[in-house]
This record gives structure tokens, C-alpha cells and sequence, in this order.
């Protein structure tokens, strides 16, 4: 039968052969039949290993890919309306907004995505973006946060009346210091501080055709000349800043 194993009994008789050389010769082949099948099957065994492994891997870096709380290696190489269709770039993209980074973006920064109460606007929700870094500097926490909230634009309030409502939200001790400030696609911002320009906290405010934005920037590090790039990363995102 082809492919078997068993022996043939009856050809050392028919050949003339002797018995024992027979045996001697049909042991060899049977040996080498059975390792070149065990080898075959080890072969098999490793590759199906492998395979399993790869595709184990690959969902796991899928799913590192979709958890949006990643440290900053959440910066995307693509394109940006208003850019250059040849030109490409690191990008932190969040709700209706990316921010083009020119330099390398320091490290230990975060990101959270949350729906939160849009409180400058009556019974609106928002979408929270926040791109932050905390250090622990000789036992003091140094932060430094940018943090952008967008809810749909309703066609109720331009930026002078909902930069209003911003400094009215936050108390009688912030008045709008700018409404000329822009940034990419020439989009005006209006720059909201307490009204001795004292702290480490900055607001913005900004209204398009799509979204309200409100943007609060913490800058603790800029008093730690060892954190500069930091203080110089948070100071500077507005030049990159685009608004859907």
C-alpha cells in the first residue's frame, strides 16, 4: 500500500536477499520515514505558534490604539484643513479642533475625553479635551493643561456675547482682557483673565459657524527654569491652534 509502514515480509525471500540485511536496510528507512515526519510536524506546530501569536499581538496593539487615555504617543502623523495638501505633521486632535505641534512635544503628557456640562450656556452639554502633565518638583505638583470644551454652536451668541457669559461663569474678579487675538483660518479668539493678570490660569473663548469653544490653559511651570520646554510648549499651542 503507498505510504505505509509495514514491512513486506515476503521480498527477502523472493530477492535472494539476506533476511537480516533486509530488516537491517527496511529499519533505516522506516527511521528516516519518521523523523522527517516528526520534523514536518514540529515545523507545522512552530508555525501555527507563531501565527497564533502574531495575531494575539496584533489585537493587542489594536486595542492599545483605541484607548483614549494614551500618553502622548496619541500624536497622529495626517492632514489638517487649512494646510498645505503636501505638508504633514505631528497632530493632537480632539472634539472639533487639532493643534499642529512644531517642536517635539516634551514628555509625560495625557489625555482624557469626557461629555461634560457646558455651563456657560444654559442646559448645553460639551465635549471635554485634555492634554495635561503633572511633576512633582521637591514636593510641589507643577501642572501644565490644555483643556478645550466644544458644544455645537445654536446661532444664540456671537463671540462679544458669549465671551460675556465666560466672565460672568467665572466670577467678578475676570474681565476680557483681548477680542483680537487669532489663530489659523483667522478664527478671533477673546482672552479672559483675572483683571490683575495675577495666576497661572488663562481662558479663551471662540465661536464658528459649527461649535462654542472655551479654552483653559494651566501654566504652573513657567517659575521652574528647568521646566521650559514645557512652559514654552503650552504658551505656544495657539499657533497651531485650528478650529472646525
Amino acid at each position: 500500500m503507498p505510504g505505509s509502514n509495514k514491512f513486506d515480509f515476503k521480498k527477502p525471500y523472493q530477492s535472494g536477499e539476506d533476511f537480516d540485511t533486509y530488516i537491517k536496510e527496511t529499519e533505516y528507512h522506516l527511521k528516516n520515514r519518521i523523523d522527517s515526519k516528526t520534523t514536518h510536524s514540529n515545523l507545522l506546530g512552530l508555525v501555527t505558534i507563531l501565527t497564533i501569536g502574531i495575531l494575539g499581538l496584533g489585537g493587542y496593539l489594536f486595542w492599545q490604539t483605541q484607548n483614549g487615555n494614551n500618553a502622548l504617543n496619541i500624536l497622529q502623523q495626517k492632514k489638517v484643513a487649512g494646510v498645505q495638501e503636501t505638508s504633514v505633521q505631528n497632530i493632537f486632535s480632539g472634539e472639533g479642533f487639532s493643534i499642529i505641534l512644531k517642536n517635539n512635544t516634551p514628555s509625560g503628557f495625557e489625555s482624557t475625553k469626557k461629555t461634560v456640562d457646558f455651563p456657560y450656556i444654559k442646559n448645553k452639554k460639551g465635549v471635554e479635551t485634555t492634554l495635561f502633565n503633572k511633576q512633582d518638583i521637591n514636593g510641589t505638583v507643577v501642572t501644565n493643561s490644555i483643556s478645550i470644551v466644544t458644544s455645537e454652536y445654536d446661532n444664540a451668541y456671537d463671540l462679544q456675547k458669549f465671551g460675556n457669559l465666560v466672565v460672568q461663569n467665572l466670577g467678578s474678579d475676570y474681565e476680557i482682557k483681548s477680542s483680537e487675538i487669532s489663530v489659523p483660518k483667522n478664527i478671533k479668539l477673546s482672552k479672559i483673565q483675572k483683571k490683575d493678570s495675577t495666576g497661572d490660569v488663562s481662558y479663551f473663548a471662540a465661536v464658528t459657524a459649527d461649535n462654542y469653544y472655551m479654552i483653559k490653559i494651566i501654566n504652573e511651570s513657567k517659575d521652574y527654569a528647568e521646566l521650559s520646554e514645557y512652559t514654552k510648549f503650552t504658551d505656544s499651542f495657539l499657533e497651531g491652534l485650528y478650529l472646525n
